[in-house]
C-alpha cells in the first residue's frame, strides 16, 4: 500500500522567493492624421495617411498548474487582484511570497547536479552507509508540483513552484523507474557529448582528409601519414562514446522493465522486470543481455532500444577495427614515412565513409566534378564560332551558354571554399552518423583547415561538420515515450507520492514579447522595470541578488554556505539547461537587522551565470568565468510566443564544509530576488505620471 505523507511543517531554514522582472507595460498607443476631403460624382483620395505607434514589452507571468500558457490572461483589473491570482496574469512583477505556495517550508539539503536529467530527476543525494560515510551519490530524487485538493507537492503535480526531493512513499518499481531513467539520460548525454568532443578535437585531421581527397584531379598520391596519430585519438575518444551507449542500454533496460510498459498484466510485468534486474546485474556483457531480452519480452525487445543496440554493436566493430587498422598503417610506414589512400582508406572508411559524405550539400564525385569543371578554365566563345558565326567545333549559341553558366556556378563553388565549407555526415557515412542516429546529432566547428585547390594556392577556410541522421535519434524519442508510460502500477489506492525530504525549489515562469529577433537575460544590476530614466521607486528592479542571514552562524559560515548556492535555468518543457548562476562572494553588502529580537548581519550578494566545467567521473562543477552582463542570454525568444523557462535553486554539496553547517535544524535563511532583461531595444507607453512616481498603479 501507497501511503500519503504529509510535508513537514514550520522547518526554520527558508528560502522565500520575490521575483522582480524588467519588463515593459503592454497597452499599445495609437495616434493618427487625416486627410480631409468632398464628396463629388467622382470622388478621389488622396494623402491619407494612418500611423500607428506600438510599445516594446517584455511580459512575465507564473505558469499555471497546468503549464499550459494559453490560460495566462491579460485584462483590465488585473492589477487589483490578489498576488496569487495576479501572478497568473501577464505583467512586470512576480510575488512568491504568499504561504500557499509553501518556500517557507522548503529546507535545501546538499546535493549534486545530474545535468542529464534536468527535467525529471535534476539531482544526486548523498546514500550513506551504516558507518556514517558516503557510499555514492544516487539519482534519486523526484519533481513534485502542487495540485487542487491535495497537500503538499505531489509526485508528477502541476508546475508553478515545484521541489526536488525524494519521497518514503514510493514503490520499489517508482524507484527503479525513476534511477534507471535518470542513468539513461545521463549516459546518452554523455556519450553525444564525448562524440562531439572527439569530433571538435580531430575535426581538422577528417575535414583535411575528406577535401584532400574530394579535390584530387585523377589518382589520389597525397600523403596522409600525419593524420594516423589523430584517427588513433579520435577512435579513442569514440569508444569512450560507445562505452556511454552501452551504459544507456543497461539503464533502458531495466528502466523500461520496470515501466507500465506491459499494461494491465501486472504479474507478467513483475516477472518481466525481476528477470531483466536479475539478468543485467549479473555482469553479463551486452550480447548476453540482448540475445535473452526477447525471451523476457517481446514488448521490451521491439523498442527503440533494440535500434540502439544495433548501432552500439556496429559502432564497436567498426572501432576495433579502425584500432586495429590504425596500428597496421603505422607499423607499415614505408622509409619515406608515406601513407596513401589505399592504405588508410580501410582505417578513415570507418569514420568517414566517402560515398556518404557530402561537402557545401554535394557528394563528393559532384564536388570533385565541379572542382575539375573549373580547372579546365572558362568557355573559350570562338570554340563556338566558325567565321564570327555560332556553330564551331563545341557547337552553337545554347551550348555555349550552357557551358558558360556550368562553369560560372564551379567558380561560385571553389571561391566559397576560401570563405567557409560545410561538412555533411550522412546516413551509411560511419560511426558519428551511426552514433548520432541514437544520441542526437553531433557538429564540430574547426578553425582554419588546409585546403590545397590548384590555380588558388592554399586555402585555410573555416569548416562546420555536422551529422544529419540525429533528427530522430533512437533513444532521445525513446525518452519522451518511456516518460509517458511511467512507472509500472502494482497499487490502485489512488494514493498520491508525496515529497517529504526536499533538496531543491522549482519556480516556472512563462515569458512572452512582441519584440523579434531578441533573447532574454539574467538582469544582475538592479533596473527599471518599465523607464530606464523613471523616478518611481514602486518600479525599481532589485536585481538579481540573495540576501542570508543566521542566528545559529558567525558571518564567515553564512558566506561559506552563500558560495554553495545555485540557480539552474532551464527550458521547462525540454529539460534543456540554458544557465547556471552563482553568487559573487567578492561582491558583498551587509546591513543590521533584528530577526525574532535577534540582532543579525544581513548578508547581500549578486547573481551572476557563469562558465563552468563538469568532472566527468565525480560530478563536480568548477566555475571559471563570469558571463559579461550583455552576454548572460539564457534563450531567444520568438515574437508573441510564450516561453517556458524555470529556475531551480539548490544547495551545491561539492562546496558545504561541516563547519559551514550550523547544528540545529536551521543554518540560514534568505531571500531570493531574480530579474530578467530583453537584448531588445523595448520603447514603453509614455505615461508621466507613472514614470515620476505620482501614480500607485505600477
Amino acid at each position: 500500500m501507497v501511503k500519503k505523507s504529509k510535508r513537514k511543517q514550520d522547518i526554520k531554514s527558508k528560502l522565500l522567493a520575490a521575483i522582480a522582472m524588467l519588463m515593459v507595460a503592454t497597452i499599445m498607443m495609437v495616434s493618427s492624421t487625416y486627410a480631409w476631403f468632398t464628396l463629388s460624382t467622382a470622388p478621389e483620395v488622396q494623402g491619407i495617411t494612418t500611423n500607428v505607434g506600438a510599445n516594446g514589452n517584455l511580459e512575465i507571468a507564473l505558469s499555471p498548474l497546468s503549464g499550459d500558457a494559453s490560460e495566462i490572461s491579460s485584462a483590465v483589473g488585473d492589477y487589483n487582484l490578489v498576488w496569487t491570482d495576479k501572478n497568473l496574469t501577464w505583467g512586470n512583477l512576480l510575488d512568491l511570497s504568499d504561504a500557499s505556495y509553501g518556500l517557507g517550508n522548503i529546507n535545501l539539503l546538499p546535493a549534486q547536479l545530474n545535468l542529464g536529467s534536468l527535467g525529471s530527476n535534476p539531482l544526486k543525494t548523498p546514500i550513506y552507509g551504516e558507518d556514517g560515510r558516503i557510499s555514492t551519490l544516487e539519482p534519486n530524487t523526484y519533481i513534485g508540483g502542487l495540485v487542487d485538493g491535495e497537500e503538499g507537492y505531489i509526485v508528477g503535480g502541476g508546475y508553478g513552484v515545484r521541489v526536488v526531493g525524494t519521497s518514503s512513499s514510493m514503490t520499489e518499481y517508482q524507484i527503479a523507474f525513476q534511477n534507471n531513467f535518470s542513468a539513461m539520460n545521463t549516459a546518452v548525454k554523455n556519450a553525444h557529448d564525448l562524440a562531439e568532443v572527439s569530433l571538435n578535437a580531430n575535426g581538422v585531421s577528417l575535414a583535411e582528409i575528406a577535401i584532400a581527397h574530394a579535390t584530387v584531379e585523377g589518382t589520389d598520391s597525397n600523403n596522409y601519414a600525419s593524420y594516423v596519430p589523430a584517427l588513433t585519438d579520435m577512435t579513442a575518444k569514440l569508444q569512450e562514446s560507445n562505452d556511454e551507449l552501452e551504459a544507456a542500454i543497461r539503464a533502458a533496460l531495466l528502466a523500461t522493465a520496470a515501466s507500465d510498459l506491459l499494461g494491465d498484466d501486472t504479474d507478467a510485468a513483475i516477472q518481466a522486470y525481476e528477470a531483466m534486474v536479475a539478468l543485467v546485474i549479473d555482469d553479463n556483457d551486452l550480447p548476453t543481455i540482448w540475445g535473452q531480452v526477447s525471451g523476457i519480452s517481446s514488448a521490451i525487445s521491439s523498442t527503440p532500444i533494440g535500434t540502439a543496440y544495433n548501432v552500439w554493436e556496429g559502432v564497436d566493430d567498426d572501432l576495433n577495427n579502425t584500432t586495429n587498422g590504425a596500428a597496421v598503417v603505422l607499423a607499415g610506414l614505408d622509409a619515406n614515412g608515406t601513407v596513401g589512400w589505399d592504405a588508410i582508406s580501410g582505417v578513415i572508411g570507418k569514420l568517414m565513409n566517402a560515398s556518404n559524405v557530402t561537402i557545401n550539400n554535394m557528394d563528393l564525385s559532384t564536388f570533385r566534378s565541379q572542382i575539375n569543371l573549373w580547372r579546365a578554365g572558362e568557355p573559350v566563345i570562338t570554340d563556338y564560332q566558325t567565321a564570327g558565326a555560332w556553330g564551331g567545333t563545341k557547337g552553337g549559341e545554347a551550348e555555349y551558354n550552357a557551358d558558360l553558366a556550368a562553369y560560372t556556378a564551379a567558380e561560385t563553388l571553389v571561391s566559397s571554399l576560401a570563405s567557409g565549407v560545410a561538412l555533411q555526415l550522412g546516413t551509411g557515412s560511419g560511426v558519428y552518423a551511426d552514433l548520432a542516429s541514437v544520441v542526437g546529432n553531433i557538429h564540430a566547428g574547426v578553425e582554419k583547415v588546409r585546403v590545397e585547390v590548384p590555380g588558388m594556392g592554399t586555402l585555410r577556410p573555416d569548416v562546420d561538420i555536422d551529422t544529419t541522421t540525429g533528427n530522430n535519434a533512437a533513444l532521445v524519442l525513446f525518452k519522451t515515450q518511456l516518460q509517458g508510460l511511467g512507472a509500472l502500477e502494482v497499487d490502485n489506492s489512488g494514493a498520491s507520492d508525496v515529497i517529504d525530504v526536499e533538496y531543491a525549489y522549482i519556480v516556472d515562469f512563462l515569458f512572452r514579447t512582441n519584440a523579434s529577433g531578441s533573447s532574454l537575460k539574467l538582469q544582475t544590476e538592479g533596473a527599471q522595470r518599465i523607464y530606464d530614466d523613471s523616478n518611481n521607486e514602486l518600479t525599481q528592479g532589485a536585481g538579481s541578488t540573495m540576501t542570508f542571514y543566521s542566528t545559529a552562524l558567525n558571518e564567515q559560515a553564512v558566506k561559506g554556505l552563500m558560495d554553495a548556492m545555485r540557480v539552474v535555468f532551464m527550458d521547462t518543457t525540454t529539460g534543456e539547461l540554458l544557465g547556471v548562476a552563482k553568487l559573487d562572494m567578492n561582491e558583498v553588502t551587509t546591513a543590521d537587522d533584528t530577526v525574532g529580537g535577534d540582532a543579525v548581519k544581513k548578508i547581500t550578494a549578486n547573481l551572476y551565470l557563469y562558465e563552468y566545467t563538469q568532472d566527468p567521473v565525480s560530478g563536480m562543477l568548477t566555475f571559471t568565468n563570469q558571463i559579461a552582463a550583455d552576454q548572460a542570454i539564457l534563450c531567444d525568444l520568438q515574437a508573441n510566443t510564450a516561453k517556458a523557462v524555470s529556475a531551480m535553486v539548490y544547495l551545491d554539496g561539492d562546496y558545504v564544509t561541516n563547519e559551514d553547517v550550523a547544528a540545529e535544524a536551521s543554518s540560514m535563511t534568505g531571500e531570493l530576488n531574480l530579474q530578467f532583461a530583453s537584448t531588445a531595444t523595448l520603447v514603453p507607453m509614455e505615461n508621466s505620471a507613472l514614470k515620476n512616481g505620482t501614480s500607485n498603479n505600477p
